[in-house]
């Protein structure tokens, strides 16, 4: 949800707009792919809320997104890294303010600089419960909590998706409804072509 919000600020073309929503809803849920190795060392959680939650980790994916854009020729370095290190501190952020019942609670906002664990006093979105084996992992993750949890913030997150797309519609229709003024000089005529004049009364 998050990631369909930051594409609707960004005000991106219409013209490959579902690959543009797809990319930001993948760097706005990077930091959970922590998982992957996790599920690798036999422990899911293993990893979690670590080094891929840290600043220095959005600052790290921006320049992997900047570079990637500008080698690839489909955009300048510095526009596509702000953006790929917006969206992965995106996720941070809401993070902040998740209720988490683990222990350590919080994550390593700091790594490299500090081992600490940081959260914010007041959660406003519901943890996701999930299971600490590989075979009960991926079912866990449908669980009732976890349903409660994503209606949660579809209640916070839907008013501004509403919001923002009504706005983004408003203003693509006015820059429609806006007048085309053409110079009225020659209209009708062919090129090279001169108009006859019209006979003097006698």
């Amino acid at each position: 949800m998050s990631g369909w919000i930051a594409y609707l600020v960004a005000g991106k073309p219409e013209r490959g707009w579902l690959w543009v929503v797809i990319l930001f809803i993948l760097l706005t849920n990077l930091p959970d792919f922590d998982f992957l190795p996790g599920l690798v060392a036999g422990d899911p959680n293993l990893f979690h809320r670590g080094a891929s939650h840290s600043l220095f980790m959005a600052l790290l994916v921006g320049g992997i997104v900047g570079t990637l854009a500008r080698a690839s020729g489909r955009g300048r370095f510095v526009p596509a890294a702000v953006t790929g290190w917006a969206l992965y501190t995106l996720h941070i952020v809401l993070d902040l303010f998740s209720v988490d019942y683990s222990i350590p609670r919080g994550f390593q906002l700091l790594w490299p600089w500090s081992r600490d664990y940081y959260i914010a006093p007041t959660g406003l979105f519901l943890n996701i419960t999930r299971a600490y084996t590989v075979q009960g992992f991926f079912p866990s993750l449908f669980s009732s909590h976890n349903l409660r949890a994503v209606v949660n913030e579809l209640v916070i997150f839907m008013p501004a998706v509403l919001l923002l797309w009504g706005l983004r519609g408003r203003l693509r229709g006015s820059r429609i409804a806006e007048p085309s003024i053409q110079p009225l000089a020659g209209v009708g005529r062919r090129p090279g072509r001169k108009v006859p004049a019209l006979p003097k009364e006698s």
